[in-house]
């Protein structure tokens, strides 16, 4: 998993890691603060903290967190897989997820989703293995795990409400009538167990209400759903594009290769039975019900909160599905044929995908921009030397820019006149990475260079004390468009 993703882990990183790159600088206890005025809950990052303290806090060691919860969610998917159906299933969602253009792009990510798809694919394992066994060590240990997923990412709730619908209709063919099925589907070990999880989530509540007034005052970046957005989800997941960026070849390529995978899903799963038959269907529910509640509660007059690595633990378990479905065992000379053609054009789209993310690396898709802030600052010191001092222009870029800072080259910003983003609290409560005199900043160094990104900002007028002395900028790689603007300022007394 390490080699795969070797080529991606030293790529420049982007605001959500840089934001994480500084958080973790604080304490466990100023973690908790700061990340309750941003937007996610906070277990993710202690537990990169506590990584960093034993492994390090270069980009590439702090990635190799994620990529390890990769490996482990890969390692469970498969285990799933093999207790569900059998060890050919097993085999093939090992292979298919090991090539997944989303392993790949979250398994690289300085960010908690290579951990909520671990927790989901755990806490998966322990539902059916307490729902087997009924024992209380079972329960509670699925119960610990829907806490943990809660204080990793909110989202994770789409995971348990899958869990939910799963046994929603496991439970109907064993207990017909509704009050039976009411009696056992609220059993005493299901709601003791949900009890727990919301139990340990409770200390958490007051900062939950607190990012909710901060997302409603600032607003959210998220875009609108539309007709295209659960196709985009589906050929995000399986060739890392989204709807919109697909020729019309590509997109008929893309979604008949999904539709054969979900006709012969649904052939394999109408003619399985017992614990194979209960397989599939868990594995809809995981792939389907997040995806359409996220979406769902995205329509208007709701903000949108749709986006794909909200969802990452869906993608997986579709990627499972077409694996397994194309390697289900069939007598018909025919189905055998589709199996195999299909089964060939998914390992080609999902190596299709590898490439794009190999290529793009962190592209964003949402601002269409590229993140190289790494290689902006390696020019300026080129230009400048070892100990040039640099300031983004904004506190949003010197997160990212930040990351690449060293003790005689420091990265600083320019203090904005609000902090209205919970991400900035920590900036806002401490003087770390504050600029606030440049021109006795550029006296006291002899130059400094002050970097904006053109799409975010109005810079390059000038500042008063100061006198130009250079500028350059560089180009975004993907769409060739002005990515950054860097300008050599010097005192002008």
């Amino acid at each position: 998993m390490a080699a795969f993703n070797w080529p991606l882990l030293s790529i420049s990183v982007w605001f959500d890691e840089g934001f994480t790159d500084t958080l973790i600088g604080f304490s466990f206890a100023d973690i908790w603060r700061y990340t309750a005025a941003d937007v996610h809950p906070p277990l993710y990052y202690w537990t990169l903290k506590a990584w960093s303290l034993m492994f390090g806090d270069s980009v590439v060691a702090l990635r190799m967190l994620s990529v390890t919860f990769a490996a482990a969610a890969i390692v469970l998917a498969t285990r799933l897989a093999s207790l569900l159906f059998s060890k050919r299933a097993a085999t093939a969602t090992a292979i298919a997820l090991f090539i997944s253009p989303v392993t790949l792009r979250y398994a690289h990510e300085m960010r908690m989703y290579a951990m909520v798809a671990m927790l989901a694919f755990a806490a998966t394992l322990m539902l059916l293995r307490a729902s087997a066994s009924g024992r209380r060590r079972d329960w509670t240990i699925y119960g610990l795990l829907i806490a943990a997923g809660m204080w990793t990412h909110y989202f994770m709730v789409l995971v348990w409400l899958s869990h939910w619908a799963w046994r929603a209709v496991a439970v109907h063919r064993t207990a017909p009538g509704w009050q039976a099925w009411m009696r056992a589907f609220f059993s005493r070990s299901w709601l003791a167990t949900h009890m727990l999880g919301i139990a340990l989530f409770l200390p958490w509540v007051p900062a939950v209400v607190t990012q909710m007034k901060t997302v409603r005052k600032g607003g959210f970046w998220i875009p609108e759903v539309s007709w295209s957005t659960l196709p985009g989800f589906v050929s995000d997941t399986l060739a890392f594009r989204e709807f919109g960026e697909l020729s019309v070849p590509e997109g008929i390529c893309i979604f008949a290769i999904a539709a054969a995978c979900v006709v012969l899903g649904v052939r394999a799963w109408r003619r399985s039975a017992g614990r194979a038959r209960r397989g599939w269907l868990l594995l809809f529910c995981l792939a389907g019900v997040p995806p359409v509640l996220l979406l769902l509660f995205s329509l208007p007059p709701l903000t949108s909160s749709f986006i794909s690595r909200y969802l990452v633990p869906s993608s997986l378990a579709l990627t499972m599905i077409a694996a397994i479905a194309v390697t289900w065992p069939d007598h018909g000379r025919v189905w055998r044929f589709v199996r195999g053609a299909t089964g060939i054009a998914l390992v080609a789209t999902l190596c299709f995908g590898m490439a794009a993310e190999y290529r793009l690396g962190d592209f964003n898709k949402v601002e269409q921009a590229s993140s190289e802030s790494q290689s902006l600052i390696a020019q300026i010191r080129e230009r400048s030397g070892d100990n040039a001092v640099i300031v983004a222009d904004t506190p949003i870029f010197y997160y990212e820019a930040s990351t690449y800072e060293t003790d005689a080259s420091p990265v600083l910003y320019i203090p904005p006149l609000t902090y209205e983003w919970g991400s900035l609290a920590m900036l806002k409560d401490t003087d770390i990475g504050r600029a606030d005199d440049l021109p006795r900043l550029a006296a006291d160094n002899g130059s400094i260079w002050v970097i904006s990104q053109v799409q975010q900002s109005s810079f390059g007028e000038g500042y008063d004390g100061l006198a130009e002395l250079s500028r350059f900028t560089m180009t975004d790689p993907i769409t060739g468009r002005d990515l950054y603007l860097a300008v050599q300022y010097g005192a002008t007394s």
